[in-house]
C-alpha cells in the first residue's frame, strides 16, 4: 500500500510539473484520468506504460492522443507488452467522455 501511495503522489507531481497549462482548466486532471482509464482498460494496469502527452482539445473539452510510435505500451492477451495507440476525450472538468484503444472504442462506465 505504501508503494501505491508513493507512486500516486509521484504521478500527481509529475502531471503537475509536466503540463504547461493554466491551473483549474481541467487539462491536468483530464490527462491523469485518461492515463488511468487507459491503464485500467488494458487488462494489466501494472504493466501498462502511458506516457504524458499534450492536450490538443478546444474550448469545452480536452483531447489526448497516443498515436503509433508514441511510447504507449499495453499488455496483449498473451501477457506480452506491445506498442499501442489510444485517444481520450474529457469534458472541461477533466471527466473522461470517450476513449479508444487501437482503434476500438472503449465503453465509459
Amino acid at each position: 500500500m505504501k508503494n501505491a501511495i508513493r507512486y500516486t503522489s509521484a504521478l500527481l507531481l509529475s502531471v503537475a510539473a509536466g503540463c504547461s497549462v493554466s491551473q483549474g482548466d481541467g487539462s491536468k486532471l483530464g490527462l491523469l484520468n485518461c492515463m488511468s482509464a487507459i491503464q485500467t482498460a488494458s487488462g494489466g494496469p501494472s504493466r501498462a506504460k502511458v506516457p504524458y502527452v499534450k492536450d490538443s482539445g478546444s474550448a469545452g473539452e480536452h483531447y489526448f492522443a497516443w498515436p503509433d510510435g508514441s511510447g504507449l505500451i499495453l499488455p496483449s492477451r498473451d501477457g506480452t507488452a506491445q506498442p499501442a495507440s489510444a485517444s481520450c476525450v474529457t469534458d472541461a472538468a477533466g471527466i473522461v467522455t470517450n476513449m479508444t484503444i487501437n482503434g476500438s472504442e472503449i465503453p465509459i462506465r
